[in-house]
Parts: structure tokens; C-alpha cells; sequence
């Protein structure tokens, strides 16, 4: 996936947007299963969406990396 600048993710993936890991994120301090959801609070420019995990914890979803749907 080509760079997106902060603006265009947020224009993608708008503050309360709400998503599903469809890939485990394998992470030692946090890692996430298949099937968590992650509500968007906002973006940067490392193509990183951050934001609030229901299942606790503050990992960011990286946008061309991470595998998810929008639910």
C-alpha cells in the first residue's frame, strides 16, 4: 500500500470508526486475536490508526500491515 498522509487516513478511517482484527496481531505486551475490535480515535503519519481495543489495551493497527474490516 502506497504512503498515506494523516489527513487521508482520517478521511478513510474517521475518529469512532469502528473495526475488526481479521488477522491476529502478534505483539509480546499486547497482542490481539482474530475477531477484536478496535474503535479509531485518529491517525498519524506512520500510517498507524490509534485508538481504543474492547479487549483493553493500546496497541495501534498499522494500515497496510494489519489485516481488518470495518464492522
Amino acid at each position: 500500500m502506497q504512503q498515506l498522509s494523516k489527513n487521508q487516513l482520517e478521511e478513510l478511517y474517521p475518529k469512532g470508526m469502528v473495526l475488526q482484527l481479521t488477522e491476529r496481531i502478534d505483539d509480546p505486551y499486547s497482542p490481539k486475536e482474530v475477531g477484536d475490535i478496535f474503535t479509531v480515535k485518529c491517525a498519524d503519519d506512520n500510517m498507524q490508526l490509534h485508538g481504543s481495543w474492547k479487549s483493553g489495551g493500546s496497541i495501534a493497527i498499522v494500515v497496510g500491515k494489519d489485516k481488518f474490516i470495518s464492522v
